[in-house]
């Protein structure tokens, strides 16, 4: 899953005795949080095709409880919610996760509504069409980006950092 991501992006190798092997979980957590069904319909098989079983979730209500009993590794988010928009998403991961990728995904193009996702703490905003190139290129940095700040444990992060040449 997110595993096969992080190897083809050089993080994680299980070949090379040279490189640390990092210890993530073999599922990472990805939450969808959508109230789009067509936008979930398109999307939903390119996260697939990464390797990702997204757990979808449509209200920020819902959100909220699944991000007090989940680790969460990853989320998308689309800009409208029933009951709230991507920014009310993006101020809920700041305050419980600070350290997970919400990758908000728009069926505009909007480059205002980009500019002040990235301003509001998005890592990266992804528009339609959603082509798979572009969705796997968002999901593997996320997770690179996870990895590194893995649970806050300083050594997670330090063979991370190891693994990206990063190390000082």
């Amino acid at each position: 899953m997110g595993r096969q991501l992080l190897e083809a992006s050089g993080l994680v190798s299980t070949k090379d005795a040279q490189r640390p092997t990092m210890r993530l979980p073999e599922s990472p957590a990805v939450i969808f949080a959508s109230g789009d069904q067509e936008i979930q319909e398109e999307l939903i098989p390119v996260l697939k095709r990464c390797g990702l079983q997204p757990l979808v979730i449509s209200s920020l209500r819902e959100l909220q409880m699944t991000l007090q009993r989940e680790e969460i590794a990853l989320a998308f988010c689309t800009n409208k919610l029933p009951d709230g928009s991507f920014r009310d998403a993006l101020h809920m991961f700041k305050v419980s996760w600070a350290r997970v990728p919400v990758v908000i995904a728009s069926r505009l193009g909007n480059w205002d509504e980009y500019l002040e996702a990235m301003r509001l703490g998005a890592f990266d905003y992804v528009s339609t069409p959603y082509r798979f190139p572009d969705v796997e290129r968002a999901v593997s940095n996320a997770l690179r980006e996870h990895a590194i700040h893995f649970d806050g444990h300083d050594e997670v992060r330090h063979e991370a950092e190891v693994a990206l040449g990063r190390h000082r």
